[in-house]
């Protein structure tokens, strides 16, 4: 799937390599039963949406969704997938799938795009795939209904057209349009339209002229689908202004002061090793950089100022102006410019070495084998406790009557449910009991913890026994 000149050409390893990672992902929303994080709940606004207009209510459904101009983009998406579950009976683990799981692999196939349409080889374009598609923190949240994806594959779109390099008006007014749709679509995403559409005006020099035209073009197409948004709603009496000014103010979950150390452990948590092969490539790049050695480092200096200006600004918001708290989610748009970085790095070290062969091999299996460490938390984790808590009392109580005792009355069971903890882990109060079945809670998967914990919290639910679990109460 290069995107050469603009145009799609069939690439096999590609389209292996993201039939690979949507079967993840069918693996990973398999068994999915239920919502668990807060961001989700915006699927049930879909979804009343999606019932109101089933029953012909356009007004009822409308004042769902413009209610509040939180993640806006999403809420509308996400109708269709509410609708297919009534209409079509879907399965609830299409859901995940379709809000997310599917955006995160055209994700990969933008980072493959994004590699090509800067200059970079086939070679190149297939290792940023690769990395992209092993980085864990581009996957785990696809068993999730939440916007993250979503709105990260309309921002790489957005970077993709503000790069072309020969571009005309339209090329301009269709990346502003894409930038709206990614802020939209995710609030927290602003930063990633800022840089793409920055980039697409800086690249408008030495000419004043293409300098101007590109920035008032790019914004236009940026605020006036904002501005005829804001217009029909204030319209209809929907006071969207409001509500994005007071939610901008409620990023304030955690701790200000943590923000550089928050992306530094929350990348480490999530990639691991990945991580530290993408530091060695920006290491390099410098390095070449500064020795004024090596050829070709124009694109990798792009993905270097991306990395750079989106880094600089969640620090900046957090620990120097104390305005936005940096998130796990917040911090996942890096990953694309680290992956972009390790290709360049990865074809450059196999074109540098005297086995080239040899080195994609142990390069690949490597990269390969630190997705598979990393994917195994998020692949094993269980939201459905519940089902296999009754399952087990079922089979627990027919034993008791196989054995020849009378059975045991279903009040004395209690299942316990993995919940989300906020904003500290509520100390258990049960009458004496008999533990049965043990689960595991899904915030033991440390990344979760950078959602909008402060250190207190991180530590308290760390130092907790959070396990779900069936007890048996005494008689």
């Amino acid at each position: 799937m290069g995107f050469g000149a603009g145009y799609l050409r069939l690439d096999g390893w590609l389209l292996a390599l993201l039939a690979v990672s949507l079967g993840l992902r069918v693996l990973l929303v398999h068994g999915q039963k239920e919502i668990f994080f807060p961001d989700e709940s915006r699927f049930r606004v879909a979804d009343a949406a999606a019932v109101a207009l089933l029953k012909g209510d356009v007004h009822a459904a409308c004042d769902q969704v413009f209610a509040g101009a939180d993640h806006l983009g999403f809420k509308l998406l996400m109708i269709l997938p509410a609708l297919g579950e009534h209409l079509w009976h879907w399965r609830y683990g299409m859901l995940p799938l379709l809000g997310a799981g599917v955006f995160a692999v055209a994700n990969i196939a933008w980072i493959y795009a994004l590699a090509r349409r800067l200059g970079g080889g086939a070679e190149e374009a297939r290792w940023a795939a690769l990395f992209a598609a092993a980085s864990c923190s581009l996957f785990y949240w696809s068993r999730h209904l939440v916007p993250y994806d979503m709105a990260l594959c309309f921002g790489l779109a957005c970077l993709w057209v503000s790069l072309h390099p020969a571009p005309r008006w339209y090329h301009s007014l269709l990346a502003g349009a894409l930038g709206f749709l990614t802020f939209a679509t995710y609030n927290g995403y602003w930063s990633f339209t800022a840089f793409a559409l920055v980039a697409h005006v800086v690249r408008g020099l030495p000419s004043r002229k293409g300098l101007l035209l590109r920035g008032v073009l790019g914004l236009a197409g940026l605020v006036l689908p904002l501005v005829a948004l804001l217009g029909a709603t204030a319209a209809a009496d929907y006071q969207l202004w409001a509500s994005f000014v007071s939610f901008a103010g409620s990023v304030n979950q955690g701790d200000f002061d943590d923000g550089y150390r928050v992306m530094a452990v929350y990348l480490w948590l999530s990639e691991g090793v990945l991580l530290v092969f993408w530091l060695g490539a920006v290491a390099w790049l410098v390095w070449l950089g500064l020795r004024g050695a090596g050829r070709d480092l124009a694109r990798a200096w792009w993905w270097f100022a991306g990395l750079a200006a989106l880094a600089v600004t969640l620090v900046v918001l957090s620990n120097g102006l104390g305005t936005f708290v940096v998130y796990g989610r917040l911090v996942r748009q890096l990953v694309p410019f680290f992956a972009l970085l390790g290709g360049w790095a990865a074809a450059r070290l196999c074109a540098a070495s005297a086995q080239p062969r040899l080195v994609r091999v142990v390069l690949a299996a490597a990269v390969v084998g630190v997705a598979a460490f990393n994917f195994r938390l998020p692949l094993t984790q269980e939201f459905d406790f519940n089902g296999r808590a009754i399952a087990f009392r079922d089979a627990y109580r027919q034993r008791a009557v196989s054995a020849g005792a009378p059975a045991v009355a279903v009040s004395r069971f209690r299942v316990l449910k993995p919940s989300y903890i906020w904003p500290m882990p509520e100390e258990l109060h049960l009458p004496p009991h008999t533990v049965l079945l043990f689960g595991r809670h899904p915030l033991r998967f440390r990344p979760f913890l950078y959602e909008g914990y402060n250190r207190e919290q991180r530590a308290a639910v760390e130092a907790a026994d959070i396990r779900p679990r069936l007890v048996l109460l005494d008689e």
